[in-house]
């Protein structure tokens, strides 16, 4: 992974409140978090509650 990469996912998981780019990846795998294409869309996060 790059430095711009690495800078940018813990971005990603600071704001979602996550311990790190694990927990991060954790979420994804469990469909807890779904990731979409910005490029497609206005650049966003959305998130799924647990169940």
């Amino acid at each position: 992974m790059t430095d711009s990469g690495w800078e940018g996912a813990m971005a990603v998981a600071k704001a979602l409140d996550c311990r790190g780019i694990s927990e991060l990846i954790e979420l994804i795998g469990r469909g807890q978090l779904r990731v979409t294409d910005a490029s497609l869309s206005d650049a966003h996060v959305e998130s799924e509650p647990e169940s």
